[in-house]
């Protein structure tokens, strides 16, 4: 939302509806009930009770339909609204920064799979051409950029090594090359 407000190009109802679906986005797909999935359609009506049918609609072009990875979602993502895209690589931006700084805390298998989701997810919006809030999805998009790693994760089971875009650590003046980044894994 604070992405939204600064750029000023989505404001009142709208964005507070962006907002809230961003905050649900994976509701549909995490809901359980006894250990159970919620029926989609049942999760559909309850949001759109509480929230409204835009909301709800959002939430639903967010709905991956089973493995994050499968073509079918990939060609989904290229196909949703350029709301919904807007709050996936808000989503893509924040997972990147969080898998970056928290590889000691997930461990190994964790945060390789985070960026082997992401990767995809990402290219799969990075062209897009947007018709509503462009300065705010290229902010988003260059949030996403930057907290994406130049090239694989070198992950052992000590320690995860990854180098980082030039200039993209604020505070490190190597602004010719890559930053290397190490982070001790402690196998507890």
């Amino acid at each position: 939302q604070s992405v939204l407000a600064r750029t000023a190009e989505i404001n009142g109802a709208l964005q507070d509806d962006l907002a809230l679906a961003a905050l649900g986005h994976d509701l549909i797909e995490d809901a359980m009930e006894n250990g159970e999935p919620v029926p989609q359609d049942r999760m559909i009506e309850q949001i759109s009770e509480l929230a409204g049918a835009r909301v709800a609609s959002l939430i639903e072009e967010l709905t991956n339909f089973g493995d994050d990875n499968t073509e079918k979602n990939l060609v989904k993502l290229v196909n949703i609204s350029d709301y919904a895209a807007l709050i996936k690589i808000a989503d893509i931006a924040e997972n990147a920064m969080n898998a970056s700084y928290a590889v000691h805390e997930n461990g190994r298998d964790k945060t390789e799979r985070w960026f082997s989701l992401m990767q995809p997810e990402f290219q799969a919006l990075k062209g897009r051409r947007f018709n509503v809030a462009p300065q705010a999805a290229k902010l988003l998009m260059t949030y996403a950029e930057e907290g994406k790693i130049q090239g694989p994760v070198e992950i052992t089971e000590s320690q995860a090594v990854a180098k980082l875009k030039p200039g993209s650590v604020p505070g490190v003046a190597d602004a010719t090359g890559p930053t290397t980044v190490s982070v001790s894994i402690d196998p507890r």
